[in-house]
């Protein structure tokens, strides 16, 4: 399955249907996908504060922000929500919100009634460029993180540039981490346009945003075309994510920050086992730091071996690692924890 796509749609092929990915004013494009079906929003209390006047009357419900409320418990709430309204198996949720909500609500819509249908209006940068597109919907278990969830797609998703203008400016720094993962596992051509159009990007200037928006969509979509239950190729979007979520759970990092913090980390890794030149590490790494992003310098290498040993969704006795033989050439690696301690530990030194 290929992806295909307009100037600004990209198509998600999944094995139940397409799921077109709009860039650009939404509301219009989103009303004729809802015309005459039953619907709900799902928000938080904050975008509805901000954006929420544009849904008029459509019934909106509200859930919590942050990690913390992406658990089962919030999503028995919601469903307890959508019976107490009446939602039968037609009627249709959107997410409106950040990746958080996205998340909540694509998981809610795949279990409630055995699966009802929904799109997602993503109103951060790292939301559009990455948690709405591809169909992983997860919530959080005991500290774990997306240990539970489904691949299902979304019938659609909207990405409209004017609902970043509010964005906080740690918020788009996250967006950009997973704009330049995408690159590093993809595009390592289009590395140093991304640097040249960063100043541009920083002032969040519309065409440049609109355009490494589209970037990003296109390639995840490419990816899980080819492999959307993440079976193989698809692996390769977890560039650096192994590192951040062992951050995240250490150091209570912004998501995006703990993926550049662990990118970098990756290009260590990966320099230290002799895939990578030890120039692109330092392009990888200066790259992210013009972008205002961590390098990963605070963290303990030691401590985050541990962290990574106790996560349940290692593989065996290791884990799956993505690394980089070049910007835009991965390779996933089995790395027992001996190994994985052994590296980290050297790179302390």
């Amino acid at each position: 399955m290929n992806a295909f796509s307009s100037e600004n749609e990209t198509v998600v092929q999944g094995s139940r249907g397409e799921s077109p990915v709009r860039v650009g004013p939404a509301m219009e494009w989103v009303g004729e996908r809802l015309r005459g079906r039953a619907v709900w929003v799902v928000t938080d209390p904050e975008v509805d504060a901000l954006y929420g006047g544009v849904w008029g009357e459509t019934p909106r419900l509200t859930v919590g922000r942050g990690e913390t409320a992406k658990t089962m418990a919030t999503v028995e709430n919601l469903c307890r929500e959508l019976v107490a309204a009446g939602a039968d198996r037609d009627a249709f949720l959107v997410g409106f919100g950040g990746g958080v909500v996205c998340d909540i609500t694509g998981f809610a819509a795949a279990v409630y009634m055995r699966g009802i249908g929904f799109g997602f209006c993503p109103t951060t940068l790292l939301a559009q460029v990455d948690a709405s597109v591809g169909g992983k919907n997860g919530v959080n278990l005991d500290g774990y993180k997306n240990l539970i969830g489904t691949f299902t797609q979304p019938a659609w998703v909207a990405c409209d540039p004017a609902w970043l203008a509010t964005l906080p400016e740690t918020e788009w720094r996250c967006g950009l981490a997973e704009i330049v993962k995408h690159i590093l596992v993809a595009d390592g051509e289009k590395l140093e346009p991304f640097r040249q159009g960063l100043e541009r990007l920083r002032r969040r200037d519309p065409g440049e945003t609109a355009y490494w928006v589209k970037h990003s969509i296109r390639i995840k979509a490419g990816v899980v075309n080819r492999d959307e239950r993440e079976a193989g190729e698809r692996r390769i979007l977890n560039f650096g994510h192994t590192f951040a979520h062992a951050i995240e759970k250490l150091y209570r990092y912004p998501h995006g920050e703990a993926v550049a913090a662990g990118m970098v980390l990756a290009a260590r890794f990966s320099q230290a086992l002799g895939l990578l030149p030890e120039e692109e590490t330092e392009r990888i790494r200066s790259l992210l730091a013009e972008a205002g992003l961590p390098d990963g310098s605070g963290v303990d290498p030691r401590s985050l071996a541990e962290a990574i040993r106790a996560d349940k969704k290692r593989a065996g006795d290791g884990v799956r690692l993505v690394l980089l033989e070049t910007p835009g050439r991965p390779t996933v690696r089995a790395t027992s924890f001996a190994e994985l301690e052994s590296v980290l530990g050297g790179l302390d030194r």
